[in-house]
């Protein structure tokens, strides 16, 4: 018999928001860790989804659409206190979970998701330091959270893991990949859209190839007021992500705030794993990552920035393609994503 057909209980239970694992990239976290621990400590994952889904109680992934959810905080609380550790996956502000969890002894945050309040971010500072642990994808986060009291042996950074792929060379015209897009259609201006937009025009031997998950009718909107012709849209699921990666030279970050991007956006991590090196714009959490390790260019969210930045990318591409893999290997291994998580486990199972 296989051992995951007769799992161990649950020790860890790994909360989270719309979980859609196929195409979500907090969710593919959450699925790496839940499926990698299941056989040795037992896991199970609670999904509290806001579109759709049927109840579903019974089996190792547990969907509950959130508005049953707020009238069932009993019914949640108990299902906490069947596993000894509980591990939330949100944002630093998130309401319903995060400070009801945060009064048991045995609760980890990882920050996957981050919020623009940073008056809202204070506000929940004492939740925050109640936690047993927090993860955070980003150093801008621990920053944060260390001003507002954290203690420093309860945090640490932990990058998401990917697997290195082969690096395919891309064909003759240069190709700009986007696949961060919103899930609303308010968010393009932060999500640096109406940018490439403008650089597409000024640019037309680059091809920007967009990704684009949900309301691509805003996007269809605003490029047929523009018709760029160097523009192409995917819209909806893409089964195999990893040809889009290989059929381009490099995937844009390209983030207006430091908070218009989750915090180690699955993207950027995919694309170095293929070899293929970076745009990020100053403000992106990993711009620091990608000078510190020279596998892309850094640029200021501009119109003249972005330009100059494919443009410096173009003719040194070589210089920075080769440092992709290397990247990746230093700052996003799988390995090391969940042997830190097994030391922090074990760790937290220890007491």
């Amino acid at each position: 018999m296989n051992s995951n057909d007769n799992p161990l209980p649950p020790k860890i239970g790994y909360w989270i928001f719309n979980y859609m694992p196929q195409w979500e990239a907090v969710s593919m976290e959450v699925q790496t860790l839940s499926s990698a621990f299941r056989q040795n400590l037992g896991t199970r994952v609670i999904a509290l989804n806001v579109w759709g889904r049927s109840i579903k109680l019974k089996g190792h992934v547990k969907h509950i659409p959130l508005p049953y959810a707020l009238p069932a905080v009993v019914f949640l609380s108990r299902i906490a206190a069947q596993v000894e550790v509980n591990h939330i996956f949100a944002s630093p502000t998130e309401p319903l979970l995060t400070r009801r969890l945060a009064k048991l002894d045995n609760t980890v945050l990882t920050i996957a998701k981050d919020s623009p309040k940073l008056d809202v971010l204070e506000k929940n500072a004492a939740t925050l330091r109640n936690l047993r642990h927090i993860v955070v994808e980003s150093s801008r986060h621990k920053d944060l959270l260390l001003q507002l009291g954290v203690e420093k042996d309860r945090l640490q950074v932990i990058y998401p893991g990917v697997d290195l792929q082969p690096y395919r060379p891309a064909g003759s015209r240069f190709t700009i990949l986007f696949a961060t897009s919103p899930f609303s259609k308010y968010d393009l201006l932060a999500r640096g859209i109406h940018l490439m937009i403008r650089v597409a025009k000024l640019l037309p031997e680059v091809h920007f190839r967009l990704i684009w998950r949900r309301n691509v009718e805003e996007l269809s909107n605003l490029l047929s007021e523009t018709n760029p012709p160097n523009i192409s849209v995917v819209s909806g699921f893409v089964e195999d992500m990893g040809a889009e990666y290989d059929a381009s030279h490099t995937t844009i970050l390209p983030a207006l705030t430091d908070y218009s991007l989750k915090p180690s956006p699955h993207s950027a991590l995919l694309s170095l794993a293929h070899g293929k090196p970076l745009l990020v714009s100053r403000p992106a959490s990993l711009a620091g990552v990608v000078e510190r390790s020279n596998c892309g260019i850094v640029f200021e969210p501009s119109v003249e920035g972005l330009c100059d930045a494919i443009t410096r990318l173009m003719s040194n591409y070589p210089i920075y393609q080769e440092n992709a893999h290397t990247a990746a290997k230093a700052f996003f291994s799988k390995e090391q994503f969940l042997a830190r998580y097994a030391q922090l486990y074990s760790s937290l199972l220890a007491h």
